[in-house]
């Protein structure tokens, strides 16, 4: 006969509480995946908007430097290319290059010309010594880049990069508040 005192205790889990285990960790998988995707589809947008901006921050410090026209060349995949108009000695023809691997399927670019616009083909501005762009029609003037919606009710993110009449580069979210210092 057993006692009170005989019985031993195995350690364990229930069924109970091993499928409540599961559901709890299934919400929380379910709240976090979809989370995740959009900071990852944010990081992608910034880190593709600031190497564009770094490299037209790159071709107005080049003119400065070299006293001499410098070219910002920018290709629909996110490539571009930092090189002298007129090629000496002191001016190579390519200063800096930049693949556009971060441009992937997910992530668009639309560029914007002083005139008019231009979703595909190459886009270019010239700096002169003094840091100004050319005032050509076809002068490259802003930057949009887009990733695609991850949730089908958000919105579309993306980054703004602009270039002023005077060289200055900035990069700025479209789609912030008004009273927000990263707002266009």
């Amino acid at each position: 006969m057993l006692t009170k005192h005989s019985r031993t205790r195995q350690a364990g889990l229930t069924l109970v509480e091993f499928m409540t285990s599961i559901g709890i960790v299934a919400v929380l998988a379910g709240v976090a995946v979809p989370n995740f995707a959009s900071w990852q589809a944010n990081a992608r947008v910034r880190s593709s908007a600031d190497i564009i901006h770094a490299g037209l921050r790159l071709a107005r410090s080049e003119a400065v430097v070299r006293n001499s026209n410098v070219i910002f060349t920018l290709q629909p995949n996110g490539s571009w290319n930092v090189g002298c108009e007129s090629v000496t000695s002191n001016c190579p023809a390519t200063i800096h290059t930049r693949p556009g691997t971060e441009i992937r399927g997910d992530l668009s670019l639309a560029v914007t010309q002083l005139n008019a616009d231009s979703s595909s083909g190459t886009s270019s501005v010239s700096f002169n010594s003094r840091g100004a762009p050319d005032a050509a029609p076809t002068s490259l003037r802003r930057v949009e880049v887009t990733a695609a919606a991850i949730v089908p009710s958000a919105p579309a993110r993306r980054l703004r990069i602009t270039l002023s009449s005077f060289g200055q580069t900035r990069l700025c979210d479209p789609d912030a508040t008004g009273g927000s210092p990263t707002s266009c």
